[in-house]
């Protein structure tokens, strides 16, 4: 069962979802789900979408990446790296040396987010002007 979300607002580099079911005390939000800026970041670009898309079939080292991708390895690894701290990929050390893997979960509930505030009617708080006002600073 998905989560039905009332409204999106950034405070800092977070993209705060408010849950329908979230608890309000003196204009203040009890529970948020944050989504950090820079998964959407990651995902903007092009390279970094196909190389999730073929982290999600198998684990990979970056060598692989590369010849799959006819790029040289350290613009893979940069990639990587901002996957990685998208909290997208997670490392695993074999006999190979370094495997990146897609984290399902993540990449799923990164997805869902979207997928919510698309298909959300309404206000969608993201404008900058006065979507943060529920939010205690």
């Amino acid at each position: 069962m998905g989560m039905n979300f009332r409204k999106y607002f950034w405070k800092d580099d977070l993209l705060f979802a408010q849950p329908n079911s979230c608890i309000y005390i003196y204009n203040q939000t009890i529970a948020n789900i944050p989504m950090r800026r820079d998964v959407f970041q990651a995902l903007a670009d092009p390279t970094r979408l196909r190389i999730l898309r073929y982290l999600t079939d198998e684990p990979q080292t970056p060598a692989q990446l590369a010849r799959r991708l006819r790029l040289r390895p350290p613009t893979v690894i940069h990639h990587l790296d901002a996957l990685r701290l998208a909290r997208l990929v997670h490392i695993t050390l074999t006999e190979e040396g370094k495997q990146y893997a897609a984290r399902p979960g993540a990449v799923n509930a990164t997805f869902a987010l979207l997928d919510e505030f698309l298909t959300t009617e309404g206000e969608d708080g993201l404008d900058g002007a006065g979507g943060d006002t529920d939010f205690a600073s």
